[in-house]
């Protein structure tokens, strides 16, 4: 049976910002894994959001906006930059505020590898709203 990966959009329902993810696990599994990460304040950019002071797991909500076949790294880091740059290429169209990190990202095209281990890390939270 082929591999399958996920990228996924988290957002937050109490303040709008999103997470572009990926995995290669089921999304229930991924779903799981945030929500550990979370429970137990892990230090990750996801745990990070939901444990700001009046928000809780309760507002997560993950959905998957993109499903790969196969197992190929490079595709799954290639897809997720698009993604990236999408949203966010969408987002400074709606006059919406970008988070300063993001203007520091050199994004790529979905089709112009090579990308280095550091793209495995790439995330972005952005918001609806320019409060």
């Amino acid at each position: 049976m082929p591999f399958t990966q996920y990228h996924l959009l988290i957002t937050c329902t109490k303040c709008n910002k999103q997470y572009i993810g990926k995995t290669k696990n089921s999304l229930r599994t991924r779903f799981t894994s945030h929500r550990f990460d979370i429970n137990n304040d892990r230090g990750t950019s996801v745990a990070n959001h939901f444990n700001l002071d009046d928000h809780t797991s309760q507002h997560v909500n993950i959905i998957a906006i993109d499903q790969l076949p196969g197992s190929d790294n490079i595709s799954l880091l290639n897809k997720e930059t698009y993604w990236i740059h999408y949203r966010t290429t969408w987002h400074q169209h709606q006059g919406a505020r970008i988070f300063p990190h993001l203007y520091s990202l050199q994004v790529m095209s979905p089709c112009s590898p090579p990308f280095t281990p550091s793209h495995a890390f790439l995330y972005a939270f952005l918001s609806h709203s320019c409060t």
